[in-house]
């Protein structure tokens, strides 16, 4: 199932999904979640990123995402790109981080974000993270 949305006035993207895994969850070893890889496609560029849904959703059995799920899913993917653009310690003291190598690994993966975003073309990430809570309040 492909999801065409808006970014600005102007552009679309479309993403899609695929289930790849079900993996052990981050602060409960004990609990799982679904793991997807989303693609998103601007133009001719594609970029693909991992995103886990909710213990209680994998728990409900859902396997595909909707509509909602895929802009949610890019949401949080532009949220990460904004956090690449911070430098370390910006990033260190934003998000609370106490633990130098997990947030630095944390740090790391919004930087390839941030990446992924650019090659995308999707220009000022705070622009499109705006204009998607605009248009798409019920997903984000």
């Amino acid at each position: 199932m492909a999801t065409k949305i808006q970014i600005n006035d102007d552009e679309t993207v479309e993403i899609t999904s695929i289930l790849k895994d079900t993996v052990e969850g981050w602060v409960n070893k004990h609990e799982y979640n679904n793991l997807f890889a989303v693609t998103v496609q601007s133009g001719a560029v594609k970029e693909t990123f991992d995103y886990h849904i909710s213990i209680a959703d994998t728990n409900k059995g859902k396997r595909v995402l909707t509509d909602v799920d895929h802009i949610g899913a890019f949401y949080s993917f532009v949220g990460d790109g904004i956090a690449g653009l911070m430098d370390f310690e910006e990033f260190m003291d934003e998000f609370g981080y106490e633990d130098c190598r997990k947030g630095y690994r944390i740090h790391k993966a919004c930087e390839a974000a941030q990446k992924q975003c650019a090659r995308l073309g999707l220009g000022d990430l705070y622009a499109v993270s705006d204009y998607i809570q605009e248009k798409y309040p019920d997903a984000v």
